[in-house]
Parts: structure tokens; C-alpha cells; sequence
């Protein structure tokens, strides 16, 4: 069964009638929010290529550094299990060790469209108070 996002009443109807045609017995499991949305997704890809175009910088390392500095204290903060993990295995860590991690760390496809907003929002004062120059994103 895949996920499915109940935004409204209908939905939920939907859902549970669903519910009820399947064999027991099931695992469900609920979460608030939505994930991250395949705009956002393509717009910090964009952002991580402009940013790389600033001298000594790749696409590569401006998404390693995205995600350490600001998609990681996000995530720390809004939750517990990750705050744990990156604390025991991760912390400990040097910096360029850290950044190297960044390649295989789930974080941004962690975060709920909520999260992954505030991250965009960092995201682009980091990168232009830098100097780059950074595609903004459609009006919705």
C-alpha cells in the first residue's frame, strides 16, 4: 500500500473504506504534514547548481553544505530520533568528514513540505549573501 495524503474529509472517507477491504491483518501509520513537494525538490537542485557556480565551489559541495549547516539543524530540532542519531554517530565527526556524510544522510527527503520551506528560505539568504545569484521561485 502506498502512502496517501488525506487533505480533506472526503479523503479520510476514501481512505477508510480502503482500509476496510484489506486482509488483517495491516500496519498503518499516520504523520502531520506532507512531504516535500517535487517543486521544491527541483528548485534546491537549481539552487545547489547556481550556488556551485561561485568560485571554488560545485553543485556537489553547495548541496553538502546546504544540508550540514541548515537542513540538518532543522531536522535536529523537529526530530528526536534523527537528534539522536546525528548526535551519537555523526557529531563526533570532523567537519570535511561530516560534509562527506552529507552524499548519504537522508535530510531534505526527511523534511514535510513545512520544514523543507524554512530550509528553501535559508537556504537562499546563505547562498546570496555569498554572492550567488539564485533562480526565485515561481508565485504559486
Amino acid at each position: 500500500m502506498s502512502d496517501r495524503i488525506i487533505r480533506t474529509p472526503a479523503d479520510l472517507r476514501s481512505w477508510r473504506g480502503h482500509l476496510g477491504t484489506l486482509d488483517m491483518p495491516i500496519t498503518v501509520t499516520a504523520a502531520q504534514g506532507e512531504d516535500r513537494t517535487l517543486a521544491q525538490n527541483r528548485l534546491s537542485h537549481k539552487w545547489y547548481a547556481e550556488a556551485g557556480r561561485l568560485d571554488g565551489w560545485t553543485a556537489v559541495e553547495a548541496r553538502r553544505e546546504s544540508k550540514l549547516r541548515i537542513g540538518v539543524p532543522i531536522l535536529r530540532g523537529d526530530d528526536t530520533d534523527f537528534r539522536e542519531m546525528y548526535d551519537k554517530s555523526i557529531k563526533p565527526l570532523t567537519y570535511e568528514q561530516k560534509l562527506e556524510v552529507m552524499d548519504f544522510l537522508p535530510v531534505t527527503s526527511l523534511m514535510k513540505v513545512k520544514a523543507m520551506t524554512q530550509y528553501m528560505d535559508m537556504v537562499f539568504i546563505f547562498w546570496t549573501e555569498k554572492g550567488a545569484v539564485l533562480t526565485l521561485p515561481e508565485p504559486l
